[in-house]
């Protein structure tokens, strides 16, 4: 008797943050490393020339008023050369000439010009990665007051990287930007105020810095308020604002936001349940590339939720979430081969997939796995192998894999059929609907 497999939506329930990464990088970047918007004045030098206002027909038309100031030792022409070449803005791009020009403007303490030097030596444009040089010329370009300089050191301070971690350093300088409305320090000064890194924990003023970030348009603080209002941390529990919010976020392409639309809407919180909406949510994040979203979509895809049952839609997803290391996606993957949902039964693949999650400690694929060596199937017949699985799934708490291990001999294999099982480790959706 074959029991098949009902999959269950997985939620990241042991995920802090909104976005994938802990740090919001800066939104008005045109290019990797720059961070001003061009045709601006350079705030921290007053009077300089930004780059990105220069006319490109003019870059070639003799003289070039730029190259003649930077001739002549003027920092704010040789930053914004410096800009031009990093941008190729009527240039072809080079950050080594970038480089150049900025090693010039920031000996005379330009601060913009000691930042981008920074963010080149941080990323490794234009000369070899070096994230101890990038930190120096950082703080050097903070001390100077410099908002973004300030925020990319408290970021360095609070990863660890070129200097030891220190998150009550890391406070400091994000406060100093954040007072200046960086949106970036903003964001991630809630994320050190909701943790309780460098400080005391402390919801409201998290809100309150994510608000701030929010209303520059910061789509990571959308998306947190959202998880903040929807689980009630730090402030009343109210569904309606948190799809306000998520809604924002997810409006900018973020990923997380749509996902946990889809989670709401697939759980009814806020209002009805809803399938079809959460199908659609979950394709625009999965699209994105967010693998709890490409998962659930091959869930729904699989049982017909939402969305026209279509095993093979179902597998397309699965085998993305699956590349990304997901091992409940893997497990899924095996039981859809195993038990030949959409396609030929391929016994073979799915003792690879089975291999892969089990390797991952999911009990289910480990219990799987042993049934199949213990019967040969997609492989040799391995009692021992089989003994192994059975008894690590028996550690993870499937009894049935307990009860294989005391009963496995090499002449009396384990009763035919394919017994699958939902995967329990990742966590459902029913324990924790929305990322944290």
């Amino acid at each position: 008797m074959r029991t098949r497999i009902r999959f269950c939506l997985l939620a990241a329930a042991l995920s802090l943050a909104c976005p994938a990464a802990f740090w919001a990088e800066p939104e008005l970047a045109a290019t990797p490393g720059i961070t001003a918007v061009p045709g601006t004045p350079d705030t921290a030098n007053p009077g300089a020339v930004n780059a990105g206002a220069v006319n490109a027909g003019a870059a070639s038309a003799a003289p070039d008023p730029l190259q003649a100031g930077a001739a002549q030792d003027d920092a704010a022409a040789q930053y914004a050369l410096g800009r031009r070449y990093a941008e190729g803005n009527g240039v072809p791009q080079d950050y080594q000439t970038a480089r150049s020009w900025y090693v010039k403007a920031a000996s005379l303490g330009h601060a913009d010009a000691l930042c981008q030097l920074g963010i080149l030596d941080e990323q490794g444009l234009g000369g070899p990665q070096n994230i101890r040089s990038a930190a120096v010329l950082f703080e050097q370009a903070a001390t100077r007051g410099l908002a973004e300089a300030q925020y990319r050191l408290g970021r360095l301070y609070a990863e660890g990287r070129g200097m030891p971690q220190d998150f009550a350093a890391a406070r400091r300088w994000l406060e100093q930007a954040a007072a200046q409305g960086q949106a970036a320090a903003q964001y991630s000064l809630g994320q050190l105020c909701e943790r309780g890194l460098g400080g005391p924990q402390d919801y409201q003023a998290a809100r309150d810095w994510y608000a701030k970030a929010a209303a520059q348009g910061c789509a990571e603080a959308l998306c947190r308020l959202g998880v903040l209002y929807s689980q009630g941390i730090g402030v009343p529990q109210d569904y309606s604002l948190a799809k306000s919010w998520l809604e924002q976020a997810a409006a900018k392409d973020h990923a997380e936001a749509q996902y946990n639309l889809g989670m709401m809407a697939e759980l009814g919180l806020g209002g009805p349940v809803d399938s079809r909406a959460a199908a659609a949510w979950f394709e625009k994040a999965a699209r994105l590339g967010h693998v709890l979203a490409q998962y659930n979509l091959g869930v729904l895809y699989s049982q017909g939720n939402g969305v026209p049952q279509d095993f093979a839609a179902a597998r397309r997803w699965f085998e993305k979430a699956a590349a990304q290391d997901l091992a409940a996606a893997q497990y899924s993957l095996g039981v859809a081969y195993a038990e030949g949902r959409g396609m030929p039964q391929d016994f073979a693949t799915a003792r690879a997939w089975f291999e892969k999650a089990a390797n991952q400690g999911v009990p289910q694929a480990q219990y799987q796995l042993g049934i199949l060596c213990a019967q040969g199937k997609g492989g040799p017949q391995d009692a021992a192998t089989a003994r192994t699985w059975y008894e690590k799934a028996c550690t993870g708490g499937l009894q049935q894999a307990c009860k294989a291990a005391r009963t496995l001999t090499a002449q009396e294999p384990p009763a035919q059929g394919f017994t699958a099982q939902e995967p329990a480790a990742q966590g459902s959706a029913a324990q924790a609907p929305l990322a944290r």
